[in-house]
């Protein structure tokens, strides 16, 4: 089931207010992204949002989802995205029966959620990040708008997944007591196959 990138962030607004943790105009847009791809990931290339991810020069953005928080600068965010259905605006929100979305969304939010905006910034613009590739095959100068093919975001969720899985299973006969948490990735995909 499509979800729109508002009804995505109210979900993880409403998360960090029940949590007491704050999330900026940027936190948000990088968790609703890698919602995206871990979704892309887990379910076999079928999309979480409805909306087209954009390489824009700061990195991957809904444009949509930008516009409705640039307000709130760096501050914390403290109101809902709304939508507006042509008479009234209203809040969207996750279906309660979308429980493939909410399974991800829920372990996105518990793997990502104490890391920084610039933190969640930096893994997306990595070297060989979706955004990274869109922005090498436009030799750096990113046109108004392009698009994330969401085949590369699928590919980079799913490669990210298998190679943490990997590293978790060589170090399987480690002590347990001698092994920190496992990576980010590792945790998602883990709670991901659990969801499915």
């Amino acid at each position: 089931m499509l979800n729109s990138a508002n009804a995505v962030a109210n979900y993880f607004l409403e998360r960090a207010w029940d949590e007491g943790i704050e999330l900026t105009p940027m936190k948000l847009l990088k968790l609703v992204y890698i919602a995206h791809g871990w979704y892309l990931a887990v379910y076999g290339g079928q999309p979480l949002l409805q909306e087209r991810i954009q390489a824009w020069p700061y990195g991957p953005v809904i444009g949509d989802l930008y516009q409705q928080f640039k307000r709130f600068g760096n501050r914390p965010i403290d109101d809902h995205a709304y939508e507006f259905d042509g008479k009234f605006h209203e809040r969207p929100k996750v279906a309660l029966e979308d429980s493939e979305a909410r399974a991800v969304l829920d372990h996105v939010w518990q793997a990502y959620k104490d890391y920084s905006a610039y933190q969640l910034s930096d893994m997306t613009h990595r070297e060989g990040t979706p955004w990274h590739r869109v922005k090498e095959a436009h030799n750096g100068a990113l046109p108004r708008n392009a698009v994330i093919p969401d085949t590369w975001i699928h590919a980079h969720y799913r490669d990210l997944g298998l190679a943490a899985k990997a590293a978790q299973d060589a170090h399987a006969s480690v002590d347990a007591a001698a092994v920190d948490r496992p990576p980010v990735e590792a945790r998602v995909a883990d709670a991901a196959d659990a969801a499915v």
